[in-house]
């Protein structure tokens, strides 16, 4: 669950909007260059954060797995392994990052949803939007 925040904080500041205001020469400069922009660079820079995160998973999955999950074979235990992963990474592409991205808007903004109608609104925007587009980035790199 904590690591979701950091992750999507470190995406906060690599958005093109954040970028501009906060290193005016960076984004000229990224602007200038034929084959770069910003939104590829942070893109780039959000799988590159997934993906370093997500190498580490199978490791503590399968820590977990051999120690917790009263496996009486390897066979099992790596059986349990991926079925947490696979769990683990369904419940994080949807739930924890729409969790956090509401986290930083309150934070951000100090702003609460007025109804859960706004909520539901709110998340159905992001998910194709933001969601679907980080993941096929970290599937794609």
């Amino acid at each position: 669950v904590f690591y979701t925040i950091p992750i999507t904080a470190a995406q906060k500041f690599v958005a093109p909007d954040y970028i501009g205001k906060t290193f005016p020469a960076f984004e000229e400069w990224i602007n200038e260059t034929k084959y770069l922009s910003a939104d590829l660079m942070a893109g780039l820079v959000t799988a590159l954060l997934y993906t370093c995160f997500f190498a580490l998973c199978p490791i503590m999955f399968k820590a977990i797995a051999n120690s917790g999950s009263q496996a009486t074979s390897v066979q099992e235990a790596e059986k349990y392994a991926l079925q947490y992963y696979w769990y683990f990474m369904l419940v994080t592409a949807f739930v924890f990052t729409g969790l956090a991205d509401a986290a930083t808007k309150i934070w951000n903004d100090s702003g609460v949803e007025t109804s859960i109608e706004q909520l539901v609104e709110d998340i159905a925007a992001s998910t194709p939007l933001t969601t679907a587009a980080t993941w096929l980035n970290w599937i794609i790199v």
